[in-house]
């Protein structure tokens, strides 16, 4: 006889990622990969704190599928201090399972993890005297182009029944390289939740019917393409009822800004605007994130992007990608005399041409700033975009005379 359930606790991760690089933050890279290890520690410290039943992850825990050995010591002990919690991996693209490998090891894993190696297969469990279903699958290789949700064997005894699968949501029909999974499939199976993994972010719980599923999303961010809080889903299900929550656990947020440079009088005024705005947006925490700041605009007042960094300093990661446009400026006391001495096309050419100046001495710095020790990439381009238009603005002064 169908009854309705009392429910399990659940707490669903994914995409984790432990073990990457973070290459492009050079300095900070090591820093971060130590705060993506302490976030994944503080899940599953959650677990414990929440007595969570049922830890669910959809995939991708390594960026590799051979991690670090000690890395994988620390996971495998992580997991075994939470004895009470049932661990539930489903292996994405990043770690896939083979044999052989991390997860065919079972016996390397502690009682209450279990691991999917393949094809669609269930565990089953009885959690506080419910009967729990967990159906999933694992890549066996970085692609899956077959879709490895397959139509369950529907049993209408009420228990709880949950999918776990790391693939891309899309139409039936349509080709991927990542386990397609359809609405239609998740539907179809009527579990009583479907936990996804894949994509890095989320966008809440939704509906295929009756069926709730969701991505959760990486905890912690891997890039400026991963912007704003990140977590994981928590909360209870029963057969009928879900009842899942974001919960934020990133240690810092990947922030992106345009701004436009034309409303401020210099890099101080920049910066401490900055300042304000991320102090109000994010409160104390500010400091704590990671910037990538896109200035466009025209830069009237010659604003020195080195010097907004160096106000900047306070802020735990800064990348400014200069788009603005550069106004030729005669800051060069030998420019300025060059320019008030030329009267009429005869004294451009007695003064060896404008032009050959302005070009000669605009390479000259550009050679010293990419030959130098630590060439500025930012620097380098803006002095190029400034002889395109000097050369422009000194052709368009012959013109008029």
């Amino acid at each position: 006889m169908y009854t309705q359930s009392k429910g399990i606790t659940l707490l669903h991760t994914g995409d984790i990622h432990l073990g990457f690089l973070y290459s492009g933050l050079k300095e900070k890279a090591v820093e971060r990969q130590q705060d993506n290890l302490e976030t994944f520690l503080y899940i599953t410290s959650l677990c414990r704190s929440r007595n969570i039943d049922i830890l669910l992850i959809a995939g991708d825990l390594f960026d590799t599928p051979v991690p670090d050995r000690k890395l994988l010591k620390t996971v495998r002990k992580a997991f075994d201090e939470i004895a009470e919690t049932l661990v539930v991996i489903s292996p994405g693209n990043h770690d896939y399972y083979e044999p052989g490998g991390i997860y065919d090891d079972i016996e390397a894993w502690s009682d209450n993890v279990f691991i999917f190696h393949g094809e669609m297969d269930c565990f089953e469990f009885n959690v506080r005297g419910e009967t729990v279903r967990i159906y999933g699958a694992a890549f066996t290789g970085q692609y899956q182009r077959e879709s490895l949700m397959k139509q369950r064997r529907l049993t209408g005894d009420g228990v709880i029944s949950i999918g776990l699968f790391h693939g891309e949501l899309g139409s039936s029909g349509s080709a991927s390289k990542y386990n397609r999974i359809t609405p239609g499939q998740i539907e179809a199976n009527r579990f009583s939740y479907t936990a996804l993994g894949h994509i890095h972010g989320t966008e809440g719980i939704f509906y295929a019917g009756q069926v709730p599923y969701a991505y959760c999303g990486s905890p912690e961010g891997h890039g400026f393409d991963e912007t704003g809080g990140k977590g994981i889903f928590l909360g209870y299900i029963t057969n009928e009822e879900c009842n899942l929550e974001f919960y934020k656990t990133c240690r810092r947020q990947y922030i992106v800004e345009k701004i436009c440079i034309e409303d401020f009088d210099g890099a101080k005024q920049l910066a401490d605007y900055l300042l304000a705005s991320f102090r109000n947006r994010f409160g104390e925490e500010y400091k704590d994130h990671l910037y990538q700041l896109k200035f466009y605009g025209s830069n009237r007042q010659d604003i020195d992007m080195e010097r907004v960094r160096f106000c900047l300093k306070s802020l735990y990661y800064i990348e400014i990608k200069d788009e603005t446009e550069t106004v030729l400026r005669e800051h060069s006391r030998d420019f300025r005399e060059k320019l008030n001495g030329i009267r009429d096309r005869k004294s451009i050419a007695e003064n060896d041409s404008l032009e050959a100046y302005f070009e000669e001495r605009m390479r000259r710095l550009i050679a010293a700033e990419e030959t130098g020790e630590d060439p500025d990439e930012i620097r380098i381009k803006r002095y190029r975009r400034a002889l395109r238009l000097g050369m422009e603005a000194v052709l368009n002064y012959r013109r008029k005379e």
